[in-house]
C-alpha cells in the first residue's frame, strides 16, 4: 500500500515512469520493509504507507489531510511521534514549510507526552527496556535524555558498537549510501 504515495510523490517530483518503476521495485523490495510481511502482522507494518502519505499531503499542501495522516502515524503506536517529530522538524528546518513543521513538531510532541502519561497510569508503561543501556538511575524516558546530555561520550559509544554500524550498512547499502549523499544540512 506504500506504493501508492510513493508513485504519486514521484510524479509530484515529475520522476519519468522508468525511474518511477525503479522506486516502486526498490520500495517492495527493500529489506527493511519487505521482512515485515513475512511473519505475523505488526504495528510497524503500517508505518511506513502512513509515512509516504503524510510526506505527499505535505507536499501537496492539503492542509487537512496532513492532520489525518499525522494522527493515523501517531495511533499506530506509543513511539510513532518520533516519525512526525522528525518530519516536522525537516518541513521547519528546511523552510520548506516552517508554520506546518513547527505545528506538527509540537504537537508530536505533546501526543507522545500523553501516550506516555496514558501508558504509565492505565497500561503497563512504556518499553523503556530498549534503552536500559543509557539509564544510570530509574526512572523512564527523560532519564534516558538526561543521560545523553551528562554523558555524551558514552552515548556516541553506544550507538557505534559494531552490531548498530552493521545495521546501519544493511540499510544504506541497498539505499547506495543516497541518504548521506547531500549538501543541505536540512536533508
Amino acid at each position: 500500500s506504500g506504493i501508492i504515495p510513493l508513485y504519486l510523490l514521484c510524479r509530484h517530483y515529475r520522476f519519468t515512469n522508468k525511474m518511477i518503476a525503479a522506486a516502486a521495485a526498490c520500495y517492495a523490495f527493500y529489506p527493511g520493509l519487505s521482512s515485515a510481511c513475512f511473519y505475523d502482522l505488526h504495528e510497524n507494518c503500517f508505518l511506513a504507507p502512513l509515512i509516504l502519505w503524510l510526506i505527499y499531503m505535505l507536499e501537496k499542501d492539503r492542509k487537512w489531510m496532513i492532520w489525518v495522516f499525522a494522527v493515523l502515524v501517531l495511533l499506530v503506536k506509543e513511539d510513532a511521534p518520533v516519525y512526525v517529530a522528525t518530519i516536522g522538524l525537516y518541513f521547519w528546518i528546511s523552510g520548506r514549510s516552517k508554520k506546518k513543521g513547527v505545528a506538527l513538531f509540537i504537537a508530536s510532541i505533546v501526543y507522545f507526552g500523553f501516550a506516555v502519561f496514558i501508558l504509565s497510569n492505565f497500561g503497563r508503561g512504556v518499553m523503556t527496556n530498549r534503552f536500559d543501556n543509557y539509564m544510570f538511575e530509574k526512572g523512564g524516558i527523560l532519564v534516558v535524555v538526561k543521560s545523553i546530555i551528562m554523558n555524551p561520550a558514552y552515548a556516541l559509544a553506544q550507538i557505534t558498537e559494531r552490531d548498530k554500524l552493521d545495521f546501519a550498512l544493511q540499510m544504506l547499502i541497498p539505499l547506495g549510501f543516497l541518504p548521506l549523499l547531500n549538501k543541505r544540512f536540512s536533508q
